[in-house]
C-alpha cells in the first residue's frame, strides 16, 4: 500500500508511484521515532488504515 505523507500542505512523500520499499517508509519512521513519536505515528498509521510492523 502506497504512502503519502503531507504536511502544512506539502506533499513531504509519496511513494505511490513506486513499490513499497523494504525496510517500508513506515518502518523507517518508527526505527527513527521515540516513544511519543511511536504513538503518533501509528495512531496516523491505523487511522490510514495501514498495517503497522511490530514494535
Amino acid at each position: 500500500m502506497p504512502l503519502r505523507v503531507v504536511v502544512e500542505d506539502t506533499v513531504v512523500l509519496d511513494d505511490s508511484n513506486t513499490r513499497a520499499p523494504r525496510p517500508t517508509v513506515l518502518e523507517e519512521l518508527l526505527a527513527s521515532a521515540d516513544t511519543q513519536q511511536k504513538a503518533v505515528i501509528v495512531t496516523a498509521a491505523v487511522s490510514a488504515g495501514r498495517r503497522c510492523p511490530k514494535r
